[in-house]
């Protein structure tokens, strides 16, 4: 009689596992190869992991829903799911009116409307903001609790107007208001700091320090951890721009048909 161990039984289950993430980082890395391409090889399966985690709690657990999480993570961002940017995704996870499939089915069809709207057919909106990133102003002189206030909102507008306009004065103050405690938690609570964490975030979302689709801001955030708040921002800010500089390259080499 064939007996099989739980010892035996957990190296199935491992290995079913370990394949589904394979399948899942192959779907990914087809489907989105730039960002696949910036995370690098072990960021992409610690994505593909906090995906398969991250899904679960919202009740999708197959591979088609967890598919559908993972794509949404890679087109707005890690924490899209706690991002008032995106309220609309979240609303679509905490229905618990809705089948797995209905869920998947109604977020993919969102986020899908979502980008076309924002980022434009070939993604030139988009584009057209990660340069005003370059202009977004560096000083600012107020208090950091004043700061989020009528004039960072207007320079959101100035950096990225199409996605503002969607998001809407209630959406883009609880961006601001996020941008002031993340700015203190990560030790660039100034005005000048909360403001350019505030475009960051706009631009890759709530959770863009701690983003594999960003790499080269994800290691200036962990090598400066402990430097004073204006130097620690200047050298964030720095680090977007190269990972603006990566993105507008492999736009124009897929424009001008080298991808």
């Amino acid at each position: 009689m064939l007996v099989i161990r739980n010892a035996q039984m957990a190296r199935l289950r491992e290995a079913r596992i370990r394949a589904a993430e394979d399948r899942l980082t192959a779907h990914a890395r087809e489907r989105f190869p730039f960002e696949l391409g910036l995370c690098g090889v072990s960021q992409a399966r610690r994505l593909v992991e906090a995906a398969i985690r991250r899904a679960a709690s919202y009740g999708m657990v197959t591979e088609a829903g967890i598919t559908v999480f993972l794509d949404t993570m890679l087109q707005l961002g890690v924490s899209f799911d706690d991002d008032p940017q995106y309220v609309f995704a979240a609303r679509v996870l905490r229905d618990p009116g809705l089948s797995e499939a209905a869920r998947a089915r109604m977020l993919s069809a969102k986020v899908e409307r979502h980008t076309a709207v924002v980022r434009g057919g070939d993604g030139e909106l988009l584009l057209a903001a990660f340069d005003r990133f370059r202009r977004f102003p560096v000083l600012w002189d107020w208090e950091p609790e004043i700061c989020y206030g009528e004039e960072l909102s207007r320079a959101l507008h100035d950096l990225y107007p199409r996605k503002c306009a969607r998001l809407g004065p209630k959406r883009l103050d609880e961006l601001v208001l996020l941008s002031a405690s993340k700015a203190a938690a990560w030790g660039v609570n100034t005005a000048s700091g909360q403001a350019g964490l505030a475009a960051m975030m706009l631009l890759g979302g709530a959770g863009v320090l701690e983003d594999p689709r960003f790499p080269f801001l994800l290691d200036a955030a962990e090598l400066t951890s402990g430097v004073e708040p204006e130097k620690r921002i200047t050298r964030l800010r720095a680090a977007m721009e190269k990972d603006i500089e990566c993105r507008q390259g492999w736009q124009a080499e897929v424009a001008h048909g080298h991808r």
